[in-house]
């Protein structure tokens, strides 16, 4: 193949300006994995003619006006990842206001493209046709040890996901989980002040994905369950949105056979079966959540649920999918 370059684009989130998370997890560890070289470039780096440059949610000016000058100046091939939905994205998860949602230039201009699910391929189609189904995947550096539960409950909140809007019921209805069965909580999140403060609850400062592999690696096992609690889309096109995004989090967990409690609601509202992969909840919804934190705890449940999510990330979400993937997409723009 010819000289491969994996755009590192601006973060647009609480101002991180490394790597982003989303790079990180769906092009670098795949190239890593398949063994194919490749440069990390940023703004204004020198890149050769003819090159391809794999750019993952390009969504701000400053991206699309950088990549669009390559391909014009240098005759380089872009190809576009992805994994959410590129035309709106909910004010409230994020808050700054230099992102520019309307990416259909860079849509239309793209050599190809790789989306997360069918959703987004219907969504970009009239644009561009030239799209690889490119679904997340665990992270082929997780290796599955024996399980050695302490009473603990880890919850990573991700960007683009909110706990605050959860506090009504669901901090409540874990802080009275936690002391009526003597459980304490990790929480990895972006934002601390959003948790509710209690004696039962540990904040763990939010760290790249790389690092994040390394903890689920080293601790993963200490884990009795993890909890994914979402917000509800706010309107029609909220959801869209939504619907657009992965159960990354959940394949990552699931692949260390930790069972997991999880808000129903899009994206987990489809793909994933209901009390055989994972226990559901109702959102702002004490009584859910109280009934789906005991439940969990059961042994049977317990073991059942996690044996069963286990097997079946394994057999669908393997990284080898998505080398193949992407090799067939780099080839065709050769």
């Amino acid at each position: 193949m010819g000289n491969i370059y994996v755009h590192n684009r601006a973060s647009f989130f609480n101002g991180r300006e490394s790597l982003s998370r989303s790079t990180e997890n769906r092009i670098i560890s795949v190239l890593n994995h398949a063994n194919i070289e490749y440069k990390l470039t940023n703004y204004g780096d020198n890149i050769s003619h003819g090159s391809i440059v794999i750019a993952n949610r390009a969504y701000s000016k400053k991206d699309v006006d950088y990549l669009l000058a390559l391909k014009q100046n240098r005759n380089v091939k872009i190809l576009l990842d992805i994994d959410d939905y590129p035309f709106h994205i909910p004010s409230y998860l994020f808050e700054d206001k230099s992102i520019n949602v309307d990416t259909k230039r860079l849509i239309n201009c793209a050599d190809s493209i790789m989306v997360e699910n069918c959703y987004l391929k219907e969504a970009i189609f009239e644009i561009n046709n030239k799209i690889y189904l490119y679904p997340n995947f665990f992270d082929p550096r997780l290796v599955f040890e024996k399980r050695n539960p302490k009473r603990r409950i880890l919850i990573v909140n991700a960007a683009g996901f909110q706990l605050k809007e959860e506090s009504s019921s669901f901090f409540d209805a874990l802080n009275e989980f936690c002391a009526n069965h003597r459980f304490n909580v990790d929480f990895i999140v972006d934002r601390p002040e959003d948790i509710k403060k209690s004696i039962y609850f540990n904040i763990i400062k939010s760290m790249s994905y790389d690092d994040y592999i390394k903890f689920l690696l080293n601790s993963s096992s200490d884990y009795d369950f993890f909890v994914i609690p979402i917000d509800e889309p706010k309107s029609e096109i909220d959801n869209k949105y939504f619907s657009c995004r992965s159960h990354k989090r959940f394949l990552d967990v699931a692949a260390m056979c930790v069972p997991c409690v999880v808000s129903l609601v899009p994206p987990y509202d489809r793909g994933l079966k209901l009390f055989e992969h994972f226990i559901p909840c109702k959102k702002n919804n004490f009584y859910s959540w109280t009934s789906a934190l005991n439940a969990i705890i059961s042994p049977d449940i317990n073991r059942d649920i996690s044996r069963a999510a286990f097997n079946f990330v394994r057999d669908n979400y393997s990284v080898d999918n998505n080398i193949i993937t992407l090799k067939e997409a780099l080839t065709s723009l050769q």
